[in-house]
């Protein structure tokens, strides 16, 4: 899955304008139209140093920062230069007194990452049957639940507060997410995703949103 910095796009999204967008918007806070981030901030917080930019015939050091809490410094690396990478992350940081420094290099399926580093695996699902709005099974949207099953996702929704699930009820609470998806037994909510938003990407493709 390709990353670009401050964005995760489809790999079908992926061009250089894309980078370039990126790179327009870096510094006014401004959200590009097809930015998640823009569900739950007024503006955007994390955004290309431009002028660390280190870019090369062999590879590519982006750095970026977020200014959330103490602040993260990040270097985002294509192609080899992982340990140049780390030295510069470390100096950026410093400079911009973040608590945090991390380096994010790629790696394919088959390919080993390096040893003592941090993995994240992201799938992906394209979905190509047709929606079915009656479907029968014991997931449902929260709204339709009966009232008084509705009413027991705030108990639900407290236990997994460090999960998220309390702002999510809030949310849901002014009416300003999609749908959350329930499973219930005994008459309470058991568990729940959410919410179930579509955005366009950059070339112009519906996505399903993280919930």
């Amino acid at each position: 899955m390709p990353y670009v910095p401050t964005i995760a796009v489809h790999p079908g999204a992926l061009g250089a304008a894309l980078f370039h967008d990126v790179l327009r918007v870096a510094g006014t806070g401004m959200f590009l139209p097809y930015d998640k981030d823009q569900r739950w901030a007024a503006t955007k917080d994390e955004t290309v140093l431009l002028d660390h930019i280190e870019h090369t015939s062999a590879r590519t050091l982006t750095p970026t920062l977020r200014n959330r809490g103490s602040g993260t410094l990040t270097v985002y690396v294509y192609g080899p230069g992982a340990e140049e990478a780390a030295g510069l992350a470390a100096q950026l940081a410093a400079g911009h007194h973040t608590s945090t420094a991390r380096v994010i290099t790629f790696h394919a399926p088959e390919e080993t990452p390096p040893a003592d580093t941090a993995v994240t695996r992201v799938q992906m699902k394209s979905f190509a049957r047709p929606r079915h709005e009656d479907q029968p099974g014991p997931i449902r949207a929260v709204a339709a639940l009966p009232e008084p099953v509705r009413d027991t996702f705030a108990a639900f929704a407290d236990r997994l507060t460090s999960d998220g699930f309390t702002f999510l009820h809030s949310q849901m609470q002014t009416g300003a997410v999609g749908p959350v998806l329930a499973a219930t037994a005994g008459g309470r909510v058991m568990g729940a995703i959410g919410p179930m938003e579509t955005m366009s990407d950059h070339a112009g493709a519906t996505r399903l949103l993280p919930q």
